[in-house]
């Protein structure tokens, strides 16, 4: 994929979600008779734009997001009479201002989730089917805790799944190495529980159950590099060298990334394991690496939803992925997931191209999930963000009702101090994580 869709993709994402962060402190500051001073499309230098009402609304050079300068933010109640100045104004006002970014955050979320839903997704057809199991990856967690081709999973850790939809859901949002699958193997009902295996470059846990085989042949071309290498029509395709396959287009990343080297297809043909070793060559045409088979093809249906379905889905994953953050974070504090699954900006460029590419339905589902995450951030009491300024509000506060005094700026300024050096190794742990995820 072209790497301007990664450029792009990102720009438009990280640029219209801060935006519209921003925007939701901007409308808060208006409404409540509170003073702004500037409203900036972009960040830097000011190349454009004009001034109404006291307000510099500008167009800045990094048009990534924006930001809002709130008159008398910065200062203290005795600088200024200015009945609009920020710290002049009751306590409440002021935390609804700070957290109103955070909250405009949520909100699109719902949004975005709805417009997604509304717009409908190129799903594959057995999402919609019940979640029988036909396909278990050989030496796989699954297999070693005795799942079946065959079985239809009936429940996972207790949560009752009818479909393959909510089956794939109910495993990916457990965010833990170990589930428990009830099963229907015939007349019988079983519980076996599945040690997942971390995949420490692509961030989430292995189980090895898919609902269709990861990658089936059904057509070799002759005298191609497949064919020479043994590959029939039939085959199943598992594994790439010690990579498990989730699908064609993980098999078609890896083969790029390997070029015109000796792979090792792992093959099961006829339950038989088998070990073929192909050479991709390079395909001028296409301007890529290929082996020369076509492989079969799933039945794909369009799941679009009316309006007021839409925002009801919209609204429940937003809840979803408001519980499955905290999740995230209590898993990662217990130990039991990993912190190489975080993923920084390299990461959300690369997921922001990819679901750009797809189509704007998946996009606006991407932008959805990053909104949310933003958001919960944000109102989180840590120093440096919105959560933490509007924390040291409700101090003072408190400090100016039982002592007559408010917080000290210097305080102030040394708690925001640290929770930005914070922030800043966070960040670059994550992009360092991001980087080694990339180049392995």
């Amino acid at each position: 994929m072209p790497f301007a869709y990664y450029i792009f993709g990102f720009a438009i994402l990280f640029g219209v979600l801060v935006f519209l962060h921003e925007l939701g402190h901007f409308l808060m500051a208006r409404l409540l008779g509170i003073g702004v001073e500037v409203f900036s499309l972009g960040f830097g230098p000011r190349i454009g734009g004009f001034r109404r009402n006291g307000i510099d609304y500008r167009i800045s050079l990094i048009p990534l997001g924006g930001y809002v300068r709130i008159r008398g933010e910065e200062g203290e109640p005795t600088d200024t009479a200015d009945p609009t100045a920020f710290y002049n104004r009751p306590v409440w006002q002021q935390l609804l201002v700070i957290t109103a970014g955070g909250i405009t955050n949520l909100m699109i979320g719902v949004f975005f989730f709805a417009f997604a839903f509304m717009i409908g997704f190129h799903v594959p057809a057995y999402l919609k089917e019940k979640p029988a199991i036909r396909f278990v990856y050989p030496e796989s967690p699954a297999e070693k805790a005795g799942v079946t081709p065959g079985d239809v999973i009936l429940a996972v850790n207790n949560q009752p799944v009818h479909t393959w939809s909510e089956a794939q859901d109910a495993i990916t949002r457990q965010l833990q190495p170990n589930i428990r699958l009830t099963l229907r193997r015939g007349p019988e009902t079983l519980t076996l529980s599945v040690q997942g295996q971390l995949d420490e470059k692509q961030g989430y846990y292995f189980y090895g159950i898919l609902a269709h085989p990861p990658l089936a042949v059904d057509r070799v071309d002759p005298e191609s590099p497949a064919d020479l290498a043994g590959l029939r029509p039939g085959d199943i395709i598992y594994r790439v060298n010690q990579i498990n396959i989730l699908g064609l287009g993980h098999f078609q990343e890896l083969i790029q990334k390997i070029g015109a080297k000796p792979v090792k297809l792992h093959i099961l043909r006829n339950g038989q394991k088998i070990i073929l070793t192909a050479t991709p060559r390079f395909n001028p045409e296409l301007k890529r690496h290929v082996l020369g088979f076509i492989p079969k093809t799933l039945e794909f249906v369009r799941d679009r939803k009316g309006t007021i379905e839409a925002f009801r889905e919209g609204l429940r994953e937003t809840l979803n992925a408001i519980t499955l953050f905290f999740r995230a974070v209590h898993r990662m504090i217990s130990g039991t997931l990993s912190v190489k699954t975080l993923s920084g900006p390299i990461g959300i460029a690369k997921y922001a191209g990819i679901f750009l590419a797809r189509g704007m339905a998946w996009f606006f589902r991407l932008m959805a999930m990053i909104s949310v995450q933003l958001g919960v951030i944000n109102l989180l009491p840590i120093p440096a963000l919105d959560g933490g300024h509007a924390a040291m509000i409700l101090i003072s506060g408190v400090s100016t009702a039982v002592t007559g005094k408010a917080l000290s700026p210097r305080v102030r300024e040394w708690v925001t101090l640290v929770g930005a050096i914070l922030l800043i190794a966070l960040m670059i742990a994550v992009i360092a994580l991001d980087i080694f995820r990339l180049f392995g």
